[in-house]
């Protein structure tokens, strides 16, 4: 589309703006002036609960008998009734109703006299409640504070709703007026240029807030989104940026998922052991000294199983080496599947493998390593010669984790020598 036929979008709003704001204000002027005094009323309603927030904080230290924050409380009070003029009262109440601060201090003391019930208020929240009083002239907002289930008293804020209903007639006035002289000019452009103008606007719109309900920062397919509509001005600029935006979007999202799944895999590669799929010894000289320092400060019982197996070379050397792997993954499913979560098994090399039991004794040490040499043995394929022979020691407190490595070898060879003597 050629520039010279496109019109312009500030064009088109300010014929729209002249023909539909002017042309029909006489009949909306009073829905107009409703709409503006529920803004102007949510408006003070949230300025008053962004004040009844901070006060309540401040509440709450009170009545938990920080006498401390008395003079905070004095110098919020004092600052808010300077900096907001739309603030009428600022108070805490007892559970009783009794008024502990207010910004009048003569009434500090008194029993709280409230024109409206509680019940007729609109809730607003946790435990706060907002309502208006008779006149409609003051906005009252109060939140209940509780600590742990108990009712302890009561923060509140006042915000006068004076000048809204002045400001609101100013501007009934202004749009009659501007009414009654081009009315007549705003109806015949108004038709034409309402539909061409704002349904591409609301096409637009809602195609943004349907891609902001449906995307999801994990899920690629979720940008996969277009808005499509006829338009030849900036919003089909807009539409088709939006669009490229998406597609993108999309792709980034596709290749970062690739990225973070490969990322994954390889450290997941490089903390496990391939065959086994244990960690690996890598993994275990990280663990290792964390677990020792970890048993040290929380006196935790810790416990180490070191394993080896018994004649794993003639295995190899009878059966062949893809026979020793068998037993390796044999071993190593044995483990996984005797040991707790609290358990974390490693293969440090050959056929020696290592379980860390933290919260573990000898005696239940000594079951978990019997529940693994069992599985096993029920497990490994028939002509299996090798046997496992486990050296269990506990930390006591005192050694350092090579210290503590150093002995559970000695023990698994003590037992592997024992062994092979009764054999």
């Amino acid at each position: 589309m050629s520039v010279s036929g496109r019109i312009g979008i500030r064009v088109q709003f300010l014929l729209l703006l002249l023909a539909v704001s002017l042309g029909v204000a006489s009949v909306t002027a009073m829905i107009a002036a409703n709409s503006q005094r529920q803004s102007l009323l949510q408006e003070r309603k949230l300025r008053g609960l962004t004040v009844l927030r901070a006060w309540t904080s401040l509440c709450r230290e009170r009545v938990l008998s920080d006498e401390t924050v008395n003079l905070s409380m004095w110098d919020f009070i004092d600052e808010l009734m300077h900096g907001e003029a739309s603030v009428a009262e600022v108070y805490l109440l007892d559970t009783s109703g009794s008024i502990l601060m207010h910004n009048r201090q003569a009434l500090v003391g008194s029993r709280a006299a409230m024109s409206n019930s509680v019940a007729k208020g609109e809730a607003a929240g946790v435990g706060i409640m907002v309502w208006s009083d008779s006149s409609g002239r003051a906005l009252r907002i109060q939140q209940s504070i509780d600590v742990n289930g108990r009712h302890l008293g009561t923060a509140g804020v006042v915000f006068s709703a004076g000048g809204i209903e002045e400001g609101i007639q100013d501007s009934v006035h202004r749009i009659f007026l501007f009414a009654g002289l081009i009315a007549l000019l705003g109806v015949a452009s108004a038709s034409l240029l309402v539909y061409h103008v704002t349904r591409p606007v609301h096409l637009l719109v809602e195609g943004v807030k349907r891609f902001g309900e449906r995307f999801d920062p994990e899920r690629p397919e979720t940008a996969d989104f277009q808005i499509e509509f006829r338009s030849f001005n900036e919003i089909g600029d807009v539409r088709d940026s939006f669009n490229e935006m998406t597609a993108a979007l999309r792709r980034t999202m596709a290749e970062r998922k690739i990225l973070k799944e490969e990322s994954g895999y390889l450290r997941l590669q490089a903390k496990t052991d391939a065959l086994t799929g244990l960690y690996n010894k890598r993994q275990f000289e990280e663990d290792f000294p964390e677990l020792v320092e970890l048993s040290k400060r929380r006196r935790r019982p810790l416990c180490l199983l070191m394993m080896d197996m018994d004649r794993f070379k003639l295995l190899n050397d009878t059966l062949g080496h893809a026979a020793g792997d068998t037993a390796l993954k044999d071993l190593a499913h044995s483990i996984r599947e005797r040991t707790r979560n609290t358990e974390r098994a490693y293969r440090l090399g050959g056929d020696e493998f290592m379980v860390l039991s933290v919260g573990t004794g000898l005696e239940e040490a000594r079951a978990i390593a019997e529940r693994i040499t069992e599985a096993y043995h029920e497990r490994k394929a028939e002509g299996n010669p090798t046997d496992i022979s486990v050296g269990i020691v506990d930390f006591d407190g005192l050694a350092s984790p090579e210290e503590l490595l150093k002995a559970a070898d000695r023990e698994m060879y003590r037992v592997k020598r024992d062994r092979k003597a009764q054999r």
